[in-house]
């Protein structure tokens, strides 16, 4: 069928530029005239364009090997960050309440009248005659002990309220000789025991507590000046707090010695009506002649222990 056409001497109509020719030769166009720019499409097809740009299997393996370090990276410092944080509120928390104890128990001792035990991480004070009768009541006595398992200072008393009738006031708030209050055990064991229940204070007074060491210089119930040790925090972030506390208001010079070495304390009979009175007429009189009477006819002196 070519042949056919072209032997008749007919354009190839299938051919564009002969056609263009064609039309132009039967409008009488010149031949400069007829000649037009031929326009070709040289834009890459769009298949060829998108398979030049596309990455290999080896460059997206590093693509996303790359973004995994990244964010493993990321998850690192961010977890480095939250646990220095925590451990930094920690810190912070533990030396507020291990300064806050210091503050709170050398209140204490600067009231104290006596102290009358201390142990490894303990003491007992007796804060003195609150109620003016002579006697050592339960509500006068403070037990600052430590938790070793839950690392922690705590403060014990027992607080009765002051709506309370006089008469129920007075069962409950029994005495104590000076001689039973020597011993931690059994002051714990009085405060603790379930008729004060609904009337034992437990506050505590530091957290992350490492170390709480009572040194005392003199043997109780004599001691007159107290060394506080306190160490909160673990480790690197170990801080130890440091304080000695003198007694203000003592009364180791109403406590005397038997033959026996028993201590025991004589407020001069408990009255309240003025100094001289409460010590019984005089301190010649309360002493019962001088320092030896005093602690019970040359009874046990009371043994220092190392101050440091």
């Amino acid at each position: 069928m070519n042949n056919k056409h072209r032997n008749t001497g007919l354009p190839d109509y299938r051919n564009t530029h002969a056609l263009r020719s064609a039309s132009q030769s039967r409008a009488g166009i010149p031949e400069k005239a007829k000649k037009q720019p031929e326009y070709r499409n040289t834009a890459r097809p769009a298949c060829s364009l998108h398979l030049g740009m596309a990455f290999t299997l080896t460059e997206l393996l590093m693509a996303v090997a790359i973004t995994a370090m990244i964010g493993m990276s990321v998850v690192t410092v961010s977890t480095a960050l939250s646990s220095a944080q925590a451990s930094t509120d920690s810190m912070i928390k533990a030396i507020g309440s291990g300064r806050y104890a210091m503050r709170s128990i050398d209140a204490d001792v600067r009231k104290a009248g006596l102290i009358t035990a201390a142990g490894e991480g303990e003491m007992v004070i007796w804060t003195g005659d609150e109620y003016a009768d002579g006697q050592i009541n339960v509500s006068e006595l403070v037990l600052i002990q430590s938790d070793a398992d839950n690392q922690t200072v705590e403060r014990l008393q027992v607080v009765f309220p002051d709506s309370m009738p006089p008469d129920f006031l007075k069962a409950l708030n029994v005495s104590r000789t000076l001689a039973n209050v020597t011993n931690v055990g059994n002051v714990r064991a009085l405060l603790t025991q379930g008729t004060y229940s609904d009337y034992l204070t437990q506050r505590t007074l530091a957290v992350g507590v490492s170390n709480f060491e009572v040194v005392t210089d003199e043997v109780p119930p004599m001691p007159q000046l107290v060394l506080l040790r306190l160490a909160v925090g673990q480790d690197a972030q170990q801080i130890t707090l440091t304080n000695t506390v003198h007694l203000r208001t003592d009364a180791t010079e109403y406590v005397s010695f038997d033959d026996g070495g028993i201590p025991e304390l004589d407020l001069g009979g408990g009255g309240s009506g003025g100094d001289d009175d409460r010590r019984g007429g005089g301190d010649d009189d309360r002493r019962g002649g001088g320092d030896d009477d005093r602690r019970g006819g040359g009874g046990r002196q009371p043994v220092a222990r190392p101050f440091m």
